[in-house]
């Protein structure tokens, strides 16, 4: 799709929202779909400090708080690696508020694990 710079982008009027009535709850957890189920466990309690609450064939819920679970990881018969997934929808990324510092090397070395 070719853009023309020339012409100025149309003016947006600020819209007046009532957001009186939104709960805005706090997010409890994620679940991730996998085809590696215990690299995926293995990283994230490496990365972030997660263990598993529970954890069976099909799956994990794992925690780094006292919640029953912040991070849960699916896996399941049928389930694919996607080619494909960067020219699909679905979730891009997930981050996490910085609490301690980690230098970059630490994070590289929990990414590669067995090195």
């Amino acid at each position: 799709m070719h853009h023309n710079t020339d012409v100025p982008a149309p003016t947006v009027a600020p819209v007046e929202i009532d957001d009186s009535h939104l709960i805005r709850p706090v997010l409890h957890h994620v679940t991730f779909k996998t085809t590696r189920l215990q690299e995926m466990i293995d990283w994230y309690r490496q990365v972030v400090g997660v263990e598993p609450n529970f954890q069976f064939e099909g799956g994990a819920w794992t925690s780094n708080d006292a919640a029953n679970h912040r991070l849960a990881f699916v896996t399941m018969p049928g389930l694919k690696d996607d080619d494909e997934k960067v020219a699909r929808p679905g979730m891009h990324h997930t981050a996490f508020e910085r609490l301690a510092r980690r230098t970059a090397r630490q994070l590289s070395a929990a990414a590669r694990p067995g090195d």
